[in-house]
């Protein structure tokens, strides 16, 4: 996140703000106690704890020089992007509140640099760690979702966010099962569904040639969620002559996403 070229993200900088610097541990030993929580659910170290105190300043400095008073080391360019984008907004009014603030949202990406961290790996203990923003050095699937949602209905931004450097990894199985339920919403009535295989060739293909991937587990996830949208024959056979179009040069996940279609016909007969 750190670039001579690209500069430096304010997020990363307003998340560093908040990670450096040690703990009070007899606080956080009491607290875990008197909330009868696991003792490693609250980190006594956060990310950024251990960093020296020079490089901290240094980094400060860059940023300062950089964003001068724009900085805003108290603000959250992340959370700042989830109400700017809508994402508690109804379905149909999404697309409205991102096109008009879609300028203050190109700047959050483009200006600010705007990366999320990496994605928390599951775990047992992930539910406790749902609060924003974490102590840790990952992002909540929320925040995640809500980069993933605002990419699928402004694919124009897919540029921004490459031209800075993100590679879109950790929302790359957000989207492409997202996809699907954006092209067929389950609000959709019959006659609004799409029953043309061409949308969604174009719509995945689109995706793809920016880095994002398909699989075959990927696929089977996607089915699951067509099953629960529209039970279909015709859309059914339409998205298997989707996939197969779409992976037509991967010989291995083609053979199998036929056998997949052999199987749930069985289920929806």
């Amino acid at each position: 996140m750190i670039i001579e070229k690209s500069g430096i993200s304010r997020y990363f900088i307003q998340r560093l703000a908040i990670g450096f610097g040690e703990f009070d541990k007899e606080f956080i030993n009491i607290k875990i106690k008197h909330n009868n929580l696991p003792s490693n659910v609250i980190a006594i170290k956060s990310w950024a704890s251990n960093l020296p105190l020079d490089v901290y300043f240094s980094i400060l400095k860059k940023a300062t020089f950089i964003y001068s008073n724009q900085l805003c080391l108290k603000g959250n360019d992340l959370e700042l992007l989830y109400l700017l984008s809508g994402s508690e907004s109804k379905y149909e009014q999404i697309v409205t509140k991102i096109n008009s603030n879609i300028d203050k949202i190109k700047k959050l990406i483009y200006k600010f640099k705007l990366i999320p961290f990496p994605k928390r790996q599951y775990s047992i203990l992930s539910q406790y760690y749902q609060r924003f923003p974490s102590n840790d050095s990952y992002e909540n699937t929320l925040q995640l979702n809500t980069i993933a949602r605002l990419i699928l209905f402004k694919p124009k931004l897919l540029n921004y966010w490459k031209d800075i450097g993100y590679d879109f990894e950790d929302i790359n199985d957000i989207v492409m099962k997202g996809l699907l339920i954006f092209l067929y919403h389950p609000n959709l009535s019959r006659q609004n569904i799409i029953f043309d295989k061409n949308p969604l060739v174009k719509k995945y293909k689109e995706y793809l040639d920016f880095g994002f991937k398909l699989n075959y587990f990927m696929i089977q996830n996607i089915f699951d969620i067509y099953i629960q949208l529209h039970k279909l024959e015709n859309l059914y056979d339409i998205f298997i002559n989707s996939f197969i179009e779409i992976l037509s040069n991967d010989k291995t996940i083609i053979t199998k996403t036929i056998l997949l279609n052999k199987i749930i016909h069985m289920l929806l007969n």
